[in-house]
């Protein structure tokens, strides 16, 4: 194993290894970490290519970081343990679980004590929409994330001014919120503003998956363990943003699963800030939408 491949397992034994490989000129490079948001580049990493190769590489998110250099001798690595790599990543992953179930204990008492919303509180009022069953504690608008089955793993905390934040260490992947009794065909859509304006349009069941980076996972469940008569998909258009992440997200969806996706539709005089159906509703387009 040559002193680059070496590099590459350990960068994957990390889960950071870049999806299309690494370029080696002594620059700092970005790239997206697996399971971030689409559009995101979160994972960084530079390497120097001289008499004894060297390289760091980390996560911005997380802020983990790590340092690797080949050996002296021939710039080249013994291949790593692969007991050891799969002992470790077992270790980090039953770290995570543990982090994931403290945070599910905190967020069952914030929500306990948590009450019904002011319904005139300024963000619900900004997207004029119901509450369908969220709550409010300090403040804060609270959605719950939960499993399929309904147990409580985390948080979701809006403010008035619509800035959002995740309970911290709370668990977000495969979790959603659901508006509306189950129907027939059940809609995913990104946050919780557009899943509520959506239901109020068309009166069926919408989940919000909070981001789209969390939609292969949230429509991988619902299809497994609902099995809806038919799942479909409202996008987010990030035309502002480069790669337009929600457009991207839905369409690798759409391909994966085979089922329908959507965008909302907007006037030629579209404002920069509207991307999705909550903000076509708002400003008083048709309420249809274009495939």
């Amino acid at each position: 194993m040559n002193w680059l491949d070496s590099l590459l397992t350990e960068m994957a034994a990390h889960d950071l290894a870049p999806e299309h490989g690494v370029i080696v000129n002594g620059e700092l490079h970005r790239f997206r970490v697996d399971g971030d948001k689409f559009g995101t580049r979160n994972g960084w990493y530079f390497i120097h290519d001289d008499e004894r190769p060297a390289a760091a590489f980390g996560s911005w998110r997380t802020g983990e970081q790590y340092k690797w250099r080949a050996d002296s001798s021939s710039s080249e690595r013994a291949a790593p343990n692969v007991q050891q790599i799969a002992a470790e990543r077992q270790q980090r992953q039953a770290e995570r679980d543990k982090l994931h179930v403290d945070a599910a204990a905190r967020a069952r008492r914030i929500w306990d004590q948590a009450l019904e919303p002011d319904q005139a509180h300024r963000y619900l009022r900004g997207k004029a929409i119901g509450i369908h069953g969220i709550r409010q504690h300090d403040g804060n608008l609270v959605v719950p994330l939960r499993d399929y089955a309904g147990k409580l793993w985390s948080l979701q905390f809006i403010a008035p001014d619509g800035t959002k934040r995740f309970l911290r260490s709370g668990r977000v992947k495969g979790l959603f919120y659901v508006v509306g009794a189950r129907t027939p065909r059940i809609w995913i859509a990104e946050g919780f503003a557009t899943a509520a304006s959506l239901h109020e349009d068309r009166g069926e069941c919408v989940v919000s998956a909070f981001n789209c980076g969390n939609l292969l996972s949230v429509a991988e469940i619902i299809l497994k363990h609902w099995r809806p008569q038919s799942l479909s998909l409202m996008a987010d258009d990030d035309g502002q943003t480069p790669g337009n992440p929600g457009v991207t997200a839905a369409k690798e969806v759409a391909k994966t699963f085979g089922i329908e996706f959507f965008i909302p539709e907007f006037t030629a005089n579209r404002p920069a800030w509207a991307t999705d159906f909550n903000d076509a509703v708002r400003l008083w387009r048709v309420k249809g939408v274009a495939a």
